[in-house]
């Protein structure tokens, strides 16, 4: 197990059927925004990664998985027990699907929408400015009521929002 029980490369890894269908992405390195979605169409968890879609998604380190048969684990920290618990409750809301948008298209994504830029523009102005675009897109997203009701990102949900139905 290692000196360290909280190590992200322990796992715990989870036997799932999955599909990269973009290597390039899911590899590419810098920021990314990502969704992932459930079967009924609804945004359960947003999230983002300055460093590559991979770094959260990830799949077990150069040993391999336990049972030594490659592409069949993958865990992410925050979503994989909620991905669980919906699944006890509501075994029709899978298959789950993770959309991504990497940088550049992050770019083009706030030039297009302007209460997004104005956001990102008065967010780079206060105590969050040292913080990258795709956090503050994730923030921006998570903050708007559509998609507050289902959303699993309790932490960026802030107080207001009801609870993920």
């Amino acid at each position: 197990m290692g000196e360290n029980p909280n190590d992200f490369r322990l796992g715990p890894w989870r036997a799932a059927n999955w599909l990269i269908l973009d290597d390039t992405l899911y590899r590419a390195g810098g920021q990314v925004l990502y969704f992932l979605t459930d079967s009924h169409g609804r945004v359960r968890y947003i999230g983002e990664s300055k460093n590559r879609l991979r770094t959260r998604w990830r799949t077990p380190p150069l040993a391999g998985p336990a049972d030594g048969r490659p592409g069949e684990h993958i865990f992410h920290n925050v979503a994989w027990p909620k991905i669980e618990e919906a699944l006890l409750h509501d075994p029709a809301c899978a298959p789950f699907h993770v959309s991504a948008i990497p940088l550049s298209d992050l770019h083009a994504l706030v030039e297009r929408h302007p209460d997004l830029r104005a956001f990102i523009e008065g967010a780079t102005k206060g105590a969050e400015s040292a913080k990258h675009l795709s956090w503050h897109i994730e923030t921006w997203l998570c903050e708007q009521p559509a998609l507050r009701q289902t959303l699993w990102n309790v932490a960026k949900r802030g107080p207001k929002a009801p609870g993920p139905h």
